[in-house]
């Protein structure tokens, strides 16, 4: 007869440790953060590369030496975090009907080829980079630069230590950062899903495209990538308990 998560009592037997903390945080109306994910957060070997990546399921092949249901990276933008509190910003995006595998692993291994840590929202899009081995054997290199370097989830960090009453998960990082941060500006994105970045290639991809919508597209998806990149260096500086020097 239980209708409202209010109603539950955080002490109910059967209860994971996850529920448990989440219904503390909605009785308490107020977040609760676990000390490991400040530990964790900065333990993290430096250099710091906050990445976001831009890929897009393909069903069927687009390109030569694609096979089905790959993964296609089309953005990625970083920030990266030196020891002396430096931070390089770059990123890359490809509005194109070419392939764009090849210049999206050259160019990403050379912003992480100082080393450190990758710190993702969700590494699944990062894992999937290990299929480029068997279809571009001429970038592995490259791909082995990216997949090999330790990498920390960030989405999983926070699931598993960070409650808050406005949240339930943090499957999506616009909506942790709306709360988390009290910034709502991802809204005004041109892209926010996989979904978008789908319409967006392929309008790019179309005959006879205007370069103007080209460039444009290809802006938007670095704007999309770039402050994801930058609003996961912000949410470890709040949570790693991190100075801004710059």
């Amino acid at each position: 007869g239980i209708e409202e998560l209010t109603a539950v009592d955080s002490k109910r037997p059967g209860l994971t440790f996850k529920q448990r903390r989440t219904l503390a945080s909605l009785e308490q109306k107020a977040p609760i953060l676990e000390a490991f994910v400040r530990e964790e957060l900065r333990q993290c070997a430096q250099p710091l590369h906050f990445l976001s990546i831009a890929t897009l399921t393909e069903p069927l092949p687009r390109f030569e030496a694609q096979r089905p249901w790959r993964q296609v990276p089309y953005a990625w933008g970083a920030n990266t975090l030196h020891k002396d509190g430096r931070v390089e910003t770059a990123s890359f995006s490809h509005a194109d009907r070419t392939d764009p595998r090849i210049d999206f692993a050259t160019t990403l291994a050379k912003q992480l080829e100082v080393g450190g840590t990758i710190v993702c929202w969700n590494d699944e899009t990062l894992e999937d980079l290990r299929a480029l081995l068997e279809d571009l054997p001429t970038a592995k290199a490259a791909v082995r630069t990216i997949i090999g370097r330790q990498h920390v989830d960030m989405m999983k960090l926070f699931d598993a230590g960070v409650f808050h009453p406005e949240l339930r998960t943090h499957s999506d990082l616009e909506a942790s950062v709306a709360v988390l941060l009290q910034d709502k500006s991802g809204a005004e994105l041109a892209l926010h899903n996989e979904d978008d970045l789908r319409e967006a290639i392929d309008k790019a991809a179309a005959p006879r495209i205007r370069s103007t919508t080209k460039d444009k597209i290809a802006s938007d998806m670095k704007a999309w990538v770039a402050w994801r990149s930058d609003r996961l260096l912000q949410l470890y500086r709040k949570f790693a308990d991190v100075p801004d020097t710059r």
